[in-house]
């Protein structure tokens, strides 16, 4: 009954959320006249030279109830299969899906992957080059995302936090609200939390790009929040997810190559009577050469001439 009651409660939201994506992918997204579904797929082959797949968990058979599509097995020539930042979803599945991965991806022309640990894994699986390659996301122009955002009607500084599943990041979010003296805006896991701040839970994806944007600090467990920030060079500290360990390598890896372990939340956080300003001319360079290294695989990897 609980579950019921929740879901009705929910249902608004979901349905006020729903249009405005579809709103926006409607005025932002270059699509193709024809849209494709499993039995038709096929058909693309004439359309298209290229087919590349990536990159959120596309590759976690247990998120796409193993809809092969996601490993391109309807392309005709192995030679136009390609993969950019495609990620496994949780490392602790990755074995059992070992026949998958090395039937579906021995013909790839080429593999690219978002997290470390799956690139090692499917390098030693495959016995071929893997490369690991910024989220998508990264490899825009931050003014682009600048230009898409709405900035929030209430211009006063806040805390910007976002949850997706581990709510021990409210302990810290509380931590820098008596620290910093500023007011809260989360978007929380659940419709029931509380804590003191303003609660959003209908936001486009323009008025989300704007509230972290504009935020002061950003506190999240959000691979994607936390790509964001850094690309609008916001102040942020990530928490990894202690009930959900196995999808903690997305957000290290990204970290980890840029030089931003110290932006993990740890216990020795909460003893700090201050936050340090984040140094991004150093992670701008950083970006930049991950950016380039990134954007040089997928030219590559597009590239048909030199296709044997």
């Amino acid at each position: 009954m609980k579950g019921l009651i929740a879901t009705i409660i929910y249902l608004p939201i979901r349905l006020s959320r729903r249009a405005k994506f579809a709103s926006f992918r409607r005025r932002h997204l270059v699509l193709s006249c024809t849209t494709y579904v499993r039995e038709t797929l096929s058909e693309a082959n004439s359309a298209f030279d290229c087919f590349v797949v990536g990159s959120d968990q596309v590759w976690n058979p247990d998120l796409t109830d193993g809809d092969s599509s996601y490993f391109l097995d309807f392309v005709d020539d192995p030679l136009s299969k390609v993969s950019y930042a495609a990620s496994l979803g949780r490392s602790s599945s990755l074995q059992a899906h070992a026949q998958t991965y090395k039937t579906m991806l021995s013909d790839f022309r080429a593999i690219s992957v978002r997290e470390c640990d799956s690139r090692d894994y499917l390098e030693t699986l495959l016995a071929r080059e893997v490369t690991w390659v910024l989220d998508p996301v990264l490899l825009d122009r931050p003014d682009h995302f600048y230009a898409i955002a709405k900035a929030p009607t209430d211009k006063t500084p806040y805390i910007f936090a976002y949850c997706l599943h581990e709510t021990d990041l409210y302990r810290y979010v509380e931590h820098l609200r008596r620290m910093t003296g500023l007011r809260v805006v989360y978007v929380p896991e659940s419709i029931r939390t509380r804590i003191p701040g303003t609660k959003v839970m209908i936001l486009s994806p323009e008025e989300f790009l704007g509230y972290i944007r504009d935020a002061a600090y950003v506190v999240t467990d959000s691979y994607h929040v936390v790509a964001l920030s850094i690309l609008f060079g916001r102040n942020f500290k990530a928490q990894l997810k202690h009930a959900l360990p196995e999808l903690n390598s997305r957000l290290t890896s990204l970290l980890r190559q840029l030089e931003l372990d110290a932006q993990i939340i740890t216990e020795k956080d909460y003893e700090s009577t201050a936050l340090p300003a984040m140094d991004y001319k150093r992670v701008s360079e950083s970006l930049k050469v991950a950016s380039t290294l990134s954007m040089e695989y997928l030219l590559n990897a597009l590239t048909r001439g030199d296709r044997k």
